[in-house]
């Protein structure tokens, strides 16, 4: 594990705490071998937030071209860049930074269209679906964004309803018509949803927040996070006759992207779907 003396043989890397769980590496491998960009190698970073900073300047400073972030330093990553995206000046949270040809930072977030590219390789997303959204932090910031432009209706609901309100208020400030409805957790039963995603990084019990009896019972469970223990989880859901799906596939398209982004070239990502997804 790379710290303060970063290798120049490393030009990417992907930063958080924790890191030793992380795909990316191996996932951005397969798309430079597939490529054929086998010059570039890839490592995982631990962070903390006092070394964060030393940590990126240095790693760019000694030959680093880009690095993916994750939680939970994505909204503090943009005070890094030089410039960035709209989506990630608009949202202020970075997940992916390039170092450009002039010496400066660009940050751009690959979160909401690597999700909205899972759900339709999955068929779980139409215009004017009922979402409800639980959780209500950054990365559930970036995707309704990508989720009102299928012009969703959004219900935001969230254990800690003060970070749900700020969300709400966010985008309500941004667009006032737009179709976001802030719904506290109790209340979730009110409505039947076609779609429910969990932007929070647990596995939720299901049975305590009675999701199998408030949807319809054509909708779909999609979890932004993939788990280890996938096999045992999607088990238990299908027996609780939900519909469940991981974030293995969101991780890989949004991974697709930032390999764009730094080289250029759009890695063949069903292939790499193929590999993870059995």
């Amino acid at each position: 594990m790379l710290l303060f003396g970063v290798n120049k043989m490393y030009n990417f890397a992907v930063l958080g705490n924790p890191i030793k769980h992380s795909k990316s590496p191996l996932i951005y491998s397969i798309f430079a071998s597939l490529t054929n960009i086998e010059s570039s190698k890839y490592t995982k970073i631990l962070v903390s937030k006092n070394n964060f900073n030393t940590i990126i300047n240095n790693f760019f400073a000694n030959g680093g071209l880009g690095v993916n972030i994750t939680a939970p330093f994505k909204e503090h990553a943009i005070k890094l860049c030089d410039n960035t995206s709209y989506i990630s000046n608009t949202t202020k949270i970075v997940n992916t930074i390039k170092k450009q040809k002039d010496g400066t930072l660009f940050g751009d977030n690959t979160d909401g269209v690597g999700l909205i590219n899972d759900l339709i390789r999955l068929r779980l997303l139409e215009y004017n679906n009922n979402i409800l959204l639980i959780g209500a932090g950054g990365v559930a910031k970036i995707i309704v964004m990508f989720l009102l432009s299928y012009k969703c209706k959004i219900f935001i609901t969230n254990r800690s309803i003060n970070r749900a309100i700020n969300l709400y208020n966010f985008y309500k400030q941004l667009d006032p018509a737009c179709n976001i409805i802030l719904l506290p957790i109790q209340y979730i039963s009110k409505y039947n949803y076609d779609l429910v995603i969990n932007a929070t990084p647990v596995i939720l019990d299901l049975n305590k927040i009675k999701l199998s009896t408030i949807t319809k019972k054509t909708a779909k469970f999609y979890d932004l996070y993939y788990h280890d223990n996938y096999e045992s989880v999607l088990l238990k859901r299908r027996k609780e006759k939900i519909n469940y799906y991981d974030g293995i596939g969101m991780l890989i398209y949004q991974a697709a992207y930032s390999f764009f982004l730094w080289h250029g070239i759009y890695p063949p990502v069903s292939l790499v779907l193929k590999y993870f997804i059995k």
